[in-house]
């Protein structure tokens, strides 16, 4: 999955956070409806969803009481939200979970002297990682078999690694600097990072497979390519720039094709944040004369395509699941609100709003169409974590859609509003 107390178990239905869609041009209609829960924290005011698998299970962060220590947690239809502890010290972050529910970040160790990778199961809970000889370690994803590949320090800098039960904690070396970093590791077992060369001058992203180790994938003609996702065919995709420096561009990396640049949208830069593995990539691009940025698909047969149909403004894809649905976030036009939006070939750029405040973020999507950030709450003082979850649309018209109040539609009061022909309605209740 790659490729972030009042009580501890705090119920999700003690604050539910509805966010609902339909379309406001004919009645019975069918476009996406999403809902979206909000998982409340761990007796702090601010927590955030990071990652979530395709079983539904989310992971995040959250303040405790008193809003001075941050705890990992894990959310569940079932059982709510879950504080995952630390490795003794004051505080943990996880970075991703995989389909059967590992989890893995880094924690604090006992008296703050450092802080290690962790992997927290439901049977074993967090077990330390260790590092490789340093005091700091953090793991950055896992695969479904189990596979850990973060960063650890050591005298002189810092190596990726990959942890296996079997093993431990194996270093994967550099490609000659005394840096590097492992991102992501595919259910095949590549691993993608970035590494410094020989001189640290310069960084190049790496593929590391235990048949061939660490290769370097090159750069675009300039000093630095960074990898940040891989698919289950050992796809890699990032960002590079260019030999005069004047451009950074997204790049696919394949063993057959090499490094290939998917171009902007007419201006300078653009970046690949995802990729599914049918080999979907997302990210965003400068449009002409780098006036705006704007999410972006691409694929090997129909290039790049701007998934943003405004003229200017900040939008960006952060991830995209199996069926190539595409999430991110954009600001809105007069730039006064972040929103989260959801997007398919078919529906186009759903805008899912910015919560109760003004400001929302999206950092994964599963393969249900489950999504998870995080937003502020009405009176935009507290973030809270949340969860979209997708269902079948209620018909409507837009005689509805434009009335002050929908008293008694899905017993709750609804205070809507129209947004690019559809309408948004915000609901706390249960």
């Amino acid at each position: 999955m790659t490729r972030r107390l009042l009580p501890t178990r705090a119920s999700v239905g003690a604050a539910i956070l509805c966010l609902c869609w339909s379309i406001t041009t004919t009645a019975g209609s069918k476009r996406p409806v999403y809902h979206a829960i909000d998982l409340g924290t761990l007796g702090g005011t601010h927590s955030a969803a990071l990652a979530v698998n395709d079983a539904g299970q989310v992971v995040g962060r959250s303040y405790l009481a008193g809003d001075t220590f941050m705890h990992a947690f894990l959310w569940t239809q079932a059982g709510g939200l879950l504080d995952l502890g630390t490795l003794g010290g004051s505080h943990s972050e996880p970075r991703a979970i995989n389909g059967v529910g590992q989890v893995v970040g880094t924690s604090d160790i006992t008296g703050n002297a450092g802080s290690h990778a962790f992997l927290w199961t439901q049977t074993g809970g967090m077990v330390d990682l260790g590092t490789l000889g340093g005091d700091y370690s953090t793991a950055n994803a896992v695969n479904d078999a189990g596979l850990v590949v973060g960063q650890s320090f050591l005298p002189g800098g810092e190596h990726a690694f990959i942890w296996t039960e079997a093993d431990g904690m194996v270093d994967l070396g550099t490609l000659g600097g005394n840096h590097s970093w492992a991102s992501a590791v595919s259910e095949a077992g590549h691993v993608v990072g970035t590494s410094t060369i020989a001189g640290d001058a310069e960084y190049h992203a790496f593929i590391w497979t235990e048949a061939d180790g660490m290769v370097d994938l090159g750069t675009f003609g300039g000093n630095s390519s960074f990898a940040v996702a891989v698919n289950s065919l050992g796809q890699v995709v990032g960002s590079s720039n260019t030999a005069d420096y004047l451009e950074t561009l997204a790049f696919s990396w394949t063993q057959d094709g090499g490094m290939v640049s998917l171009g902007t949208l007419g201006g300078t830069y653009s970046v690949a944040t995802a990729l599914n593995d049918a080999g979907m990539v997302v990210g965003l691009a400068y449009t002409a004369g780098d006036m705006a940025a704007h999410a972006f698909s691409w694929t090997a047969t129909g290039g790049m395509t701007d998934l943003d149909n405004r003229r200017g403004g900040y939008s960006g894809a952060t991830h995209v699941n199996a069926l190539g649905q595409v999430v991110g976030n954009f600001f809105t036009e007069d730039q006064a609100e972040s929103h989260v939006f959801w997007w398919t070939e078919a529906a186009g750029m759903v805008d899912l709003g910015a919560g109760g405040g003004n400001v929302a973020s999206a950092t994964g999507v599963n393969s249900t169409g489950q999504i998870v950030g995080a937003a502020q709450t009405s009176g935009q003082e507290n973030v809270q974590a949340l969860l979209w979850n997708s269902i079948l649309p209620t018909p409507t018209t837009s005689a509805d859609c434009m009335k002050d109040g929908w008293q008694n539609f899905a017993g709750s009061n609804w205070k809507p509003f129209t947004n690019q022909g559809q309408c948004v309605a915000f609901t706390k209740g249960k």
